[in-house]
């Protein structure tokens, strides 16, 4: 049967039986077609296909594992991705099958999560909806009146832009941290805006490590204004994995190439740039940087 834990079909009754899967009967998940036409859930043909049993669930002809192939119609697919279902965890309904996972692993205020942080030998344990709060404890505790704390890493941890609001406003005047670590939360351009207040008046942090977020060209647009304007000190920049950066912040990465004066390092990896943007930032580098500024794309 195909892994749904955590949520149940809505009217699974009224549900197109062309997709469902002949072995669980349940919504396709990861569907599979073999040479015959017929589709399963690709666990489900895992669980049926046994040494002894290499035949198809419907015809009973004989199958083969690298017989297998994924479908992957974007009509199909995403007709199959728009089934309802409701959450068994906060009872969240009309969730399309599509988000299903993204629901549990990232919203659901009943899951529980695991805090980590680098600093303090953090681990915390509890439903989502009460991380907040703790990560707003553990930040204040962590940055008051602690001259020992070099790197604060809180990546996977949730974070969002209220809880960068109040972790900005703490790094501000904290001279010590050099390296902060936010990789793959949920902080966006509104976050980035705090962030940027805060290196405006921190004379200490050399690396801000904002990987896999939500972050879009306005957020890059306003970091290399205070990196140019306003900030001699940070060294290290990662964006890597922001979906939102596109190709409409290269007159944004053009200043920053052309009035650099310290940052050393810039990480654009795996963000929304076409092969052609990539090849006129390089350029552009080449001809006007004035520092050793590298660009990694």
């Amino acid at each position: 049967m195909a892994t749904n834990i955590g949520y149940k079909y809505e009217n699974e009754e009224s549900i197109d039986s062309n997709l469902k899967c002949a072995i669980c009967n349940e919504p396709f998940i990861d569907p599979i077609v073999t040479q015959g036409q017929h589709s399963f859930c690709s666990q489900c043909s895992n669980l049926w296909m046994k040494p002894d049993q290499l035949t198809c669930p419907i015809c009973r002809k004989t199958i083969f594992r690298h017989s297998l192939k994924p479908i992957t119609m974007i009509r199909f697919i995403s007709i199959l991705n728009q089934v309802f279902g409701k959450c068994i965890l906060c009872n969240q309904s009309h969730i399309q099958q599509g988000n299903f996972q993204d629901h549990i692993d990232k919203t659901c205020p009943k899951k529980i999560t695991i805090g980590t942080a680098s600093t303090n030998d953090c681990l915390w344990t509890g439903f989502r909806e009460e991380l907040q709060a703790h990560l707003n404890t553990f930040i204040a505790s962590a940055l008051s009146n602690n001259t020992s704390l070099k790197i604060l890493e809180l990546g996977q941890c949730n974070v969002n832009d209220s809880a960068v609001q109040l972790l900005a406003t703490n790094i501000s005047m904290h001279n010590h941290l050099e390296c902060l670590e936010l990789y793959d939360n949920w902080i966006t351009d509104i976050g980035v805006e705090y962030l940027v207040n805060m290196l405006q008046l921190n004379q200490s942090l050399s690396q801000l490590k904002l990987a896999y977020n939500k972050i879009g060209n306005q957020g890059v647009t306003m970091l290399i204004k205070v990196i140019v304007n306003h900030n001699s000190r940070l060294k290290y920049l990662n964006l890597e994995g922001n979906k939102l950066i596109d190709n409409s912040c290269i007159y944004s990465i053009f200043y920053l190439i052309k009035n650099n004066r310290a940052l050393q390092k810039l990480n654009m990896e795996n963000c929304k740039l076409s092969w052609y943007i990539k090849v006129l930032i390089k350029f552009y580098r080449k001809i006007f940087s004035l520092t050793n500024l590298e660009i990694l794309l």
